[in-house]
């Protein structure tokens, strides 16, 4: 947080109007928030994959080791995207429009890497209850209750911020930055 406000400090003194300083603000913080949160689910991805290790070889064990591999490599991926990312839109020289003009077609990438790790780790998860010596009745129960609770909730979440995102301010901004250009 302080290096935002101190941003915004320099930034006004580099003579950027109040809306690229508001852009480069509230959009590194999408950016941040974004690299915390898969960084936290790729420990759970990794835990996932190691995990699985000690289960006996079903065809639930193989599914829930490529599930949990590419959770792994999707929420490293949208990490390491957030993070890079931020770099352009901080260099305190360029006008954070122009970047996000220039990273428009991309920008999205992250989120959808994030989306597909989510979905890879639930999988992973699934397949590997199913790979546990646990009646099928109780698992199967456990997946409804879960499903109706958690995972059905989360993705309508996920669904709808997407939305929100593609037709809120930050793409309005891109395309008035591409307008006036």
């Amino acid at each position: 947080m302080r290096s935002l406000t101190r941003g915004a400090t320099i930034a006004r003194n580099l003579g950027l109007d109040e809306e690229a300083q508001m852009v480069r603000t509230s959009t590194s913080k999408l950016l941040e928030i974004q690299s915390l949160a898969s960084a936290l689910l790729l420990s759970v991805a990794a835990s996932g994959l190691y995990a699985q290790a000690s289960l006996d070889h079903t065809v639930f064990r193989s599914i829930a080791t490529i599930a949990f591999c590419v959770a792994l490599f999707c929420f490293m991926s949208a990490t390491l995207m957030s993070v890079a990312f931020l770099v352009p839109l901080m260099t305190l020289s360029l006008d954070p429009r122009a970047v996000l003009h220039t990273l428009s077609p991309i920008f999205v990438w992250p989120y959808y890497s994030f989306i597909g790790g989510y979905v890879c780790t639930v999988g992973g998860a699934t397949a590997y209850f199913l790979a546990m010596d646990i009646q099928m009745t109780h698992t199967m129960g456990c997946l409804v209750f879960c499903s109706c609770v958690a995972i059905g909730p989360t993705c309508y979440v996920l669904y709808a911020a997407m939305n929100i995102m593609q037709q809120g301010s930050m793409y309005s901004v891109v395309g008035d930055a591409v307008a006036s250009s």
